[in-house]
């Protein structure tokens, strides 16, 4: 398109487009608005059909042979089977050897749950409240020299066993030691067991005499050996760390059970 005709459509176009349009009413300027916008457009391009589909490509149909079983014939499998088994006396001997050590295992072991189990809720639910302590035995404790057990020797002269026979030691209890012995000086008749209680810091291994507190208590029949004492500061000689620990007027309680000694206090 030249300048003439480039301006030509720029007038037409603010008469159909601008602020006051008026073109609608002079159809011979309509009809010169449009032939002006188609030639401004370029020629049209012509549309081309459609191409067609491109055919579906099919894959040739090939026959396959049926594939031979690999599967073993059952007399092979018997053969294989043979030859990787052991004999079969062989194989009895040692299942029934190894299910008896099995069955053994397992039954000690069964066992030793079953009382370590037992032990520990028997103890637990037969435990009184008011317990505070349970002291074992202590190998290495130092006897007092009054509870050593003199002998004859052979050559008539008094021996003395640091250890009474069948005496146990246990664990000190705030400054508490005690002692049992079967049949020991203390004890009031035939086949009783006693426990001792004294203060630690008497202990003297080479006198023959004690020093201090002193308490006693002897089996009688079925009943337990048991020394209860109150803690109080009348009494002279109870170490001091046992009056800091308990309350002036604390009643305890020492029973022995076989290779222990339980405390129980009365105090909340």
């Amino acid at each position: 398109m030249d300048d003439q005709l480039i301006d030509e459509l720029r007038m037409l176009r603010t008469r159909a487009y601008g602020p006051e349009p008026d073109i609608q009413h002079d159809p011979s300027a309509l009809a010169r608005l449009q032939d002006l916008e188609r030639l401004a457009r370029g020629p049209e391009v012509e549309q081309l059909p459609p191409k067609p589909p491109l055919p579906v490509q099919t894959e040739p149909v090939v026959d396959v042979e049926p594939l031979v079983s690999a599967e073993p014939s059952p007399d092979e499998v018997a053969d294989d089977s043979l030859a990787s088994e052991p004999p079969a006396g062989r194989a009895a001997k040692w299942s029934k050897k190894r299910i008896a050590i099995a069955w053994l295992a397992s039954l000690a072991v069964a066992i030793l749950v079953t009382a370590t189990v037992t032990g520990f809720v028997s103890r637990r639910i037969q435990a009184d409240p008011r317990e505070v302590a349970v002291l074992g035995v202590d190998a290495f404790a130092e006897w007092p020299g009054a509870f050593s057990n003199y002998y004859v020797a052979q050559d008539g002269s008094e021996e003395r066993s640091d250890v009474p026979e069948g005496g146990k030691a246990f664990q000190t209890f705030h400054g508490l030691a005690l002692f049992s012995m079967p049949s020991g000086p203390f004890s009031y008749g035939i086949g009783q067991t006693c426990l001792m209680v004294v203060a630690s810091t008497n202990i003297d291994s080479e006198s023959s005499s004690l020093e201090g507190p002193f308490f006693n208590g002897c089996t009688a029949g079925d009943f337990a050996a048991t020394i209860e004492i109150v803690v109080t500061e009348d009494y002279q000689g109870l170490p001091d760390e046992l009056l800091q620990v308990f309350p002036k007027g604390t009643g305890l309680q020492f029973v022995l059970e076989g290779d222990e000694v339980v405390v129980l206090s009365d105090q909340d």
